[in-house]
């Protein structure tokens, strides 16, 4: 996916100059992964399949230790979906 040109978003009546979407962060024993889209919206929760959410710590963290086929597709799936939100909402 590519970003278009920046410009300043309206959350809940707030002007910001950035959003967050997705992150990672490497560690020794697993890679978080980090899925903002579920501040936005909670009902996203019914989104993700029991395999990704056995690996969520806390709101919006996933702990991945193993990423296989089925894994990374509903990673993928839930990126998908987290973009048409924010598309949908003219973040992007």
């Amino acid at each position: 996916m590519t970003c278009g040109p920046k410009k300043n978003v309206s959350v809940e009546g707030r002007k910001k100059k950035e959003i967050f979407f997705t992150s990672i962060i490497i560690q020794s024993k697993y890679v978080g992964f980090y899925y903002m889209p579920i501040y936005t919206n909670t009902r996203l929760e019914k989104v993700f399949k029991l395999e990704l959410l056995k690996l969520l710590k806390g709101k919006s963290c996933f702990h991945i230790k193993n990423l296989d086929d089925q894994l990374e597709h509903q990673i993928n799936e839930a990126l998908q979906i987290g973009y048409e939100l924010y598309q949908s909402r003219g973040w992007i």
